[in-house]
């Protein structure tokens, strides 16, 4: 592991050059006291002249160990390093946008906007910025990992170079996409805003596929494995009541939190209907979607129909619908959650608000791992391989018994990517899209500082994608018995 020749690397910690050194020193302090006598005993005093070269060698061996475990990780998953640089750029455009003292020195707010208190606009300028400059950077990528042709195998020079290596490009290339906005025109801005506004909600809605394809992979699996071992099927009997129950708390917790049925200062009864309607419009689509999978037609179409899946998919619908109601605004009566929060301290607020960026780029994280939602490459190319390297080699008889041909022998090295780099840029464009709106309050300009994802726009934008969710898992259900001539 250690080598004592002077100057010599070792291996990848490369602590040679702080071993050489003390060789050297021990030589001739050696040479120096004995002359031709050869060496003698190093005795106590002698070890305190070597400290500082024992001393540079701990540093260079651990920095150098520092150095060489982040260089494979990021090699390993690179996955995990974009999700680092993505969160950095939220907590940055968090940071711009409650202080945001630097950015007036980039931009000026315009004539036309005296809507939006100076502090405001800077605030919603500073984010649009940062979140254009990410969504610039995963479109970019998602382009060069698509033409000409799509990486599909990892002898692509694109794998080994681009989404893997050349992490220090690459983070030039972040920081120098994230400064670029600051530089662009207001109306750029402005634009890049507006088509956030339509384009973003498709994060949510990817999200709803994602969570309707994983629980029922993760039905189907445990099922046949529940043909060997009854605790797989136990266990999804858990899961169903589990997922009720967490079901009907959220709707219990709704009618608690934001209808209350308060009196205002003059004792009129405060009038929560819109909050009770989503509530009871919640109840109803999770009760539909359970009933269908029970329907004897629905089963008899859709064999893979389950009741697991569909209390996962109620357990969604009553979270977006619950998520939504508590993303209305602070000084909202029937909201007597966010006063709640409203009167926490800021460390609490800012807790959540970390929770919520960090939530935000695990889902970013998994749906653009995922590789069995959406088939963007084709698994042909998958299925050749593992054919090659389970088909029998014949031995080459012009080059002896038993030699066998290396040129026609498969190559390990030749295996196709796990997961589709270009949909796990673009889901990633998207998350950008939707952390800029999340931040901005869709673009309100009612802001609060350590605040996010609160507005009337977030509440609407959330309930029509708990409706969407529960229509598309219905679809799920009806589409064998419309589309009959379809195989699902």
């Amino acid at each position: 592991f250690l080598s004592l020749s002077p100057g010599k690397n070792v291996g990848h910690f490369g602590p040679g050059p702080a071993l050489g050194l003390l060789y050297e020193h021990f030589v001739s302090y050696e040479r120096g006291t004995r002359g031709r006598e050869g060496w003698k005993r190093v005795r106590g005093p002698r070890i305190s002249a070597m400290i500082p070269c024992l001393v540079s060698l701990a540093t260079s061996l651990c920095c150098s160990c520092c150095s060489w475990t982040t260089v494979e990780i990021l090699r390993s998953s690179a996955r995990v390093a974009y999700s680092t640089l993505f969160l950095f750029s939220m907590i940055l455009a968090w940071l711009l946008r409650d202080f945001h003292g630097f950015i007036k020195h980039f931009v000026h707010p315009p004539k036309d906007v005296p809507y939006l208190p100076p502090d405001v606009w800077w605030g919603e300028q500073a984010v649009f910025r940062l979140s254009m400059g990410n969504f610039l950077l995963f479109a970019v990528l998602a382009l060069v990992m698509s033409f000409p042709a799509p990486v599909v195998m990892r002898d692509d020079w694109r794998d080994s170079k681009l989404h893997h290596g050349g992490w220090v490009v690459k983070v030039l290339l972040w920081l120098g996409f994230n400064i670029l906005p600051f530089f662009f025109s207001n109306g750029v801005i402005t634009v890049y805003a507006t088509v956030s506004k339509v384009v973003s909600p498709l994060f949510l809605a990817i999200q709803t596929l994602i969570i309707i394809d994983l629980t029922q992979e993760w039905n189907d699996r445990w099922v046949v494995e529940g043909d060997s071992d009854e605790r797989y099927l136990y266990a999804l009997l858990i899961g169903t009541i589990g997922n009720y129950v967490l079901t009907v708390a959220l709707f219990v917790a709704s009618f608690m939190w934001f209808s209350p049925g308060d009196i205002d200062a003059d004792g009129v009864p405060i009038d929560c209907s819109f909050n009770w309607s989503m509530i009871m419009i919640g109840v109803l689509l999770c009760t539909i979607m359970t009933m269908f999978t029970l329907h004897p037609r629905i089963k008899e179409a859709s064999p893979r129909a389950s009741v697991f899946v569909a209390s996962s998919m109620a357990m969604y619908v009553a979270y977006l619908g619950f998520s939504a109601l508590q993303s209305e605004p602070r000084d909202y009566a029937c909201n007597s959650l966010g006063k709640q929060i409203s009167a926490a301290s800021g460390t609490t607020l800012a807790m959540g608000m970390v929770i919520t960026l960090a939530s935000t780029v695990w889902a970013a994280f998994r749906a653009g791992s995922n590789t069995h939602t959406f088939e963007y490459f084709d698994r042909d190319v998958e299925r050749e391989y593992q054919t090659l390297q389970s088909a029998p080699h014949e031995p080459d008889m012009d080059r002896g018994h038993g030699q066998r041909d290396e040129e026609d022998a498969p190559d390990s090295s030749v295996q196709p990517v796990s997961y589709s780099y270009v949909q796990f840029y673009l889901i990633f464009a998207l998350a950008s899209m939707y952390v800029g709106m999340l931040m901005t309050g869709w673009g309100d300009g009612k802001m609060q500082k350590d605040m996010i994802d609160i507005g009337w726009p977030s509440v609407y934008v959330k309930l029509a994608c708990s409706w969407l969710s529960a229509g598309v898992y219905v679809w799920t259900l009806c589409a064998p018995m419309v589309l009959i001539d379809r195989t699902f």
